[in-house]
């Protein structure tokens, strides 16, 4: 009598079991973020050279010119408000209690996400501050006590609202809306930002660039990494089963 053959485990190229799938394509999502670092590379390399940055002065100073033209007082009290929002007496709580919540329900490759960002992100806005040691504009309604490019409230603001989407929701229609949700409130954030006169127009653009190239890379390379880590396994068992006797 044949003894029946041993079933085979499931193949490499299978997608492997996840109870929170992040980013229904991995490989757009990189593109997406490669395309907002070479955003930021951009501005970057503009504020270093000085030609380029006093041609980018001319149209800070017109952005500036054109949103302080439509001050009002109930948009200042929103802006001020966002500006609390986006401290660290907000942001740091707020992110301490997501990566402790992610941990408890060991969701563990979301948890990497939100502390790799941050774990680059952070100190990249502090180093970038004080090598480009950029004078903020003029008269700003708020206090301010850091260098200006690029702003920390633009790169915290948009890693934030898309970090929390993508470690939160699993990807699928039902989260498109807050996917254009998160891009919005970090537009806002960063218009807040040149309304208070706190910084310019190619500050908040570098921020929210960085921002979401770090929290999109980040996401598309966990999971690319949880990927080869899966087949590896699926072919050390394929291995095993041959080898049997």
């Amino acid at each position: 009598m044949t003894e029946p053959t041993p079933a085979l485990p499931p193949s490499g190229a299978e997608p492997r079991p996840r109870d929170h799938i992040m980013l229904a394509q991995h490989h757009f999502a990189f593109g997406v973020a490669v395309v907002f670092a070479l955003a930021a590379l951009f501005f970057l390399v503009v504020m270093a050279v000085d030609e380029w940055r006093a041609a980018a002065q001319v149209i800070d100073d017109a952005v500036r010119d054109f949103v302080l033209s439509i001050r009002w007082g109930p948009l200042t009290a929103v802006a001020v408000v966002l500006s609390f929002v986006g401290s660290g007496w907000v942001t740091w709580p707020l992110r301490i209690a997501v990566a402790v919540w992610l941990g408890t329900k060991h969701r563990w490759e979301a948890f990497w996400v939100w502390i790799v960002a941050i774990a680059i992100y952070e100190p990249l806005i502090g180093a970038l501050k004080l090598a480009y040691a950029r004078e903020r504009p003029p008269d700003p309604l708020i206090a301010t006590y850091t260098y200006s490019f690029p702003s920390g409230h633009a790169t915290v603001g948009a890693a934030i609202a898309i970090g929390l989407v993508i470690v939160l929701l699993p990807a699928g229609p039902r989260r498109r809306r807050l996917e254009v949700a998160a891009g919005a409130f970090a537009f806002v954030m960063a218009f807040s930002r040149i309304y208070l006169d706190v910084h310019w127009f190619s500050d908040v653009v570098t921020g929210t660039a960085i921002g979401a190239a770090v929290v999109i890379g980040v996401a598309a390379a966990v999971h690319e990494l949880g990927d080869q880590a899966h087949r590896r396994r699926i072919s050390r068992e394929l291995e095993r089963h041959q080898s049997r006797p």
